[in-house]
């Protein structure tokens, strides 16, 4: 095994290890094109939550920020979902990848509705 991949498993063994940080969530992931195979895989996370309670967006919202391996998910996409509990969150931003190549950050939102605001 090269250094990359010890350092890559270590990563991902202290991170996604669900006795500690992580938790498993259904990541559900549409076909797209035809013979494209849709995606459902159980897989670990480490979820920090927020609130948009309107801001200056148009839509109040809530916010999930989900910290993923990359090995489970090659190439998370906007529109994929999480389900954490019941819940579930879409995807709706991929944040960002590490340069390691152990996460993904993806930028997750639940129950969208739109706000009513008066125009200046």
């Amino acid at each position: 095994m090269a250094l990359r991949d010890e350092i890559i498993a270590d990563g991902e063994a202290a991170w996604f290890d669900t006795d500690g940080l992580a938790q498993i969530v259904t990541y559900f992931q549409p076909s797209r094109n035809l013979g494209e195979v849709e995606v459902t895989q159980e897989i670990p996370a480490v979820l920090t939550y927020g609130d948009n309670l309107g801001g200056q967006g148009r839509f109040l919202l809530q916010e999930m920020t989900a910290l993923i391996p990359r090995s489970t998910i090659a190439a998370p996409r906007d529109g994929d979902t999480l389900t954490v509990a019941g819940d579930v969150w879409t995807v709706r931003k991929i944040v960002a990848g590490d340069a390691l190549g152990v996460t993904w950050t993806l930028g997750c939102t639940r129950g969208e509705r739109a706000t009513m605001r008066r125009q200046a």
